[in-house]
């Protein structure tokens, strides 16, 4: 009974202190920016990271490594 209730405890838990506030992740459009003939030549660059590291994340942790 004991274990069942600690489990529950924990998934609670975990469900409450996960949530952070929403990101805003309104484009911004700035007006009369144009990109040069020189850029609109040259191909665009997509990068996907697939390991889960976010753009941020050496910014907002103390990383030794990096």
């Amino acid at each position: 009974m004991m274990r069942g209730l600690h489990f529950l405890l924990l998934i609670f838990s975990l469900t409450i202190f996960a949530q952070k506030s929403p990101v805003d992740t309104a484009q911004v459009v700035v007006a009369n920016r144009y990109n040069s003939v020189d850029a609109q030549t040259k191909p665009y660059v997509i990068m996907i990271s697939t390991d889960g590291f976010r753009y941020d994340y050496a910014k907002n942790t103390m990383l030794k490594i990096f």
